[in-house]
């Protein structure tokens, strides 16, 4: 799906936003590596197309310079650190002084005074 359309909708959230982001600019980094290779599997209408090797390096060097540019422009949100308790809230629930708790709830939701 289209970086584009990930960021729009009533359902984005930060995290959302973060891994978005995140995964276009390590493909980015991918799509480069791969142009280099004159693998084209993620660029099927060029695959046809014959190429330089001078006007490769230059796709190359866009893809690079595009890669930079939005590691510079989103910065803010990849730097972002996301707390484990907003990933998983459940995953690190103090339980100890638990039985106590449940214990007092259970006195006064049967207190009938």
């Amino acid at each position: 799906m289209f970086v584009c359309l990930q960021l729009q909708g009533d359902n984005l959230n930060l995290f959302k936003t973060k891994c978005s982001v995140a995964a276009f600019v390590s493909k980015l980094l991918l799509y480069k590596r791969n142009f280099g290779r004159r693998e084209l599997n993620n660029f099927p209408y060029l695959s046809a197309v014959s190429f330089k090797h001078d006007g490769l390096l230059v796709y190359c060097q866009h893809l690079e310079n595009l890669h930079s540019d939005f590691k510079e422009r989103f910065q803010d949100i990849l730097n972002m650190d996301i707390p484990d308790w907003v990933l998983d809230p459940f995953s690190n629930v103090n339980t100890a002084g638990s039985s106590q708790l449940e214990e007092e709830l259970i006195e006064l939701t049967t207190n009938e005074e």
